[in-house]
């Protein structure tokens, strides 16, 4: 079966179990167990995700490489398989897998952080919209029975909406529309930046991991930029990969990249000049890292404040509105 189908037909894993999976496999590489052997550890360790470590491990034992086993079983994406294909290659397994835990492990601690301050601004919402019609319910403008079919109708929406707004980027595929939501999600005043920054610093990430593991640049390029997961923004790095092997250096390439800032690009020429190129995208890489987590804990302090602001005043303005506490 190929390796894009059974891709597909598995959901990623959360990255809370990739930091997980990627300690473990770094200790375990580490001590020198063969892949074989590391697997058939955390089959038994790991009973969420047994079934697809037991499958991948089949996949080893059948001859496949380490990263299409994975990739076929579930457990890496095409990332991850690009990664450990070249880490194989240049013996640096371990290492890969130590900077893919820690990096899984910082992205898990921010989205943990935000839903965990998120989670009862959700609540009051959804209580508020299911409590939006007890006033004309009080008033006897409303039954008891179309207020139940009110408030089904109305957690029937919510459900709706989460599971779209889980499933978005799928969904906008299939229909077509995924260029054009691109597009538009990086035209958004604050939004587009939010969404170039963090997708600039993947590809930095990726970028310096891909050099680490012995790929050269002219090889290593083309293969992060497939990680920018914005089709639009990925257009944009479109002249730095024509050029990559010309013969130009890493700065000047990607110097044709726009959304690459020129903080960067001296963090590369110091790095392409010192010979130590990785380290520097590395260094950088984390740098960006804790700008952007300084940015989520500011957007954790105040979006639900926003969030009790908007209810607050809808609910007042319902109750006002709908005459429940004016005399008769």
């Amino acid at each position: 079966m190929p390796s894009s189908i059974v891709n597909r037909q598995t959901k990623p894993l959360r990255v809370d179990v990739l930091a997980q999976l990627f300690l473990q496999l770094a200790q375990l590489e580490s001590a020198g167990l063969s892949p074989l052997q590391a697997l058939g550890l955390l089959e038994s360790r790991d009973k969420m995700i047994q079934p697809r470590l037991s499958m991948m491990r089949r996949h080893v034992q059948g001859g496949c490489a380490l990263g299409e086993a994975g990739l076929r079983a579930g457990v890496f994406d095409d990332n991850h398989k690009t990664l450990i294909e070249a880490a194989e290659a240049g013996g640096k397994l371990a290492a890969v897998y130590k900077q893919l835990a820690s990096h899984y492990q910082g992205l898990s601690e921010r989205l943990r952080a935000i839903r965990s301050r998120l989670y009862l601004p959700a609540l009051i919402l959804v209580l508020a919209l299911l409590l939006q019609p007890l006033p004309a319910l009080v008033t006897g403008s409303i039954s008891g029975g179309y207020f139940l079919v009110r408030v089904f109708s109305t957690l029937a929406v919510i459900a709706l909406c989460g599971f779209v707004a889980m499933n978005l980027p799928d969904l906008l595929e299939k229909a077509g529309l995924r260029t054009a939501w691109d597009g538009l999600s990086l035209r958004l005043p604050w939004i587009g930046n939010w969404l170039i920054v963090r997708q600039v610093n993947e590809f930095h990430f990726m970028l310096a991991l891909l050099l680490d593991a012995g790929l050269a640049f002219s090889d290593a390029l083309p293969k992060a930029v497939a990680t920018v997961r914005n089709h639009v923004l990925r257009a944009r790095f479109a002249p730095a990969v024509e050029q990559c092997r010309s013969g130009a250096s890493v700065a000047e390439t990607l110097r044709l990249v726009t959304v690459i800032k020129p903080l960067t690009l001296q963090f590369v020429a110091s790095g392409e000049q010192s010979g130590r190129l990785a380290d520097s995208l590395l260094h950088l890489a984390r740098i960006e890292a804790e700008s952007i987590a300084l940015q989520d804990d500011a957007l954790v302090e105040w979006l639900p404040r926003l969030v009790y602001g908007v209810i607050t005043g809808w609910m007042a303005y319902s109750i006002l509105t709908s005459g429940a506490f004016l005399p008769k």
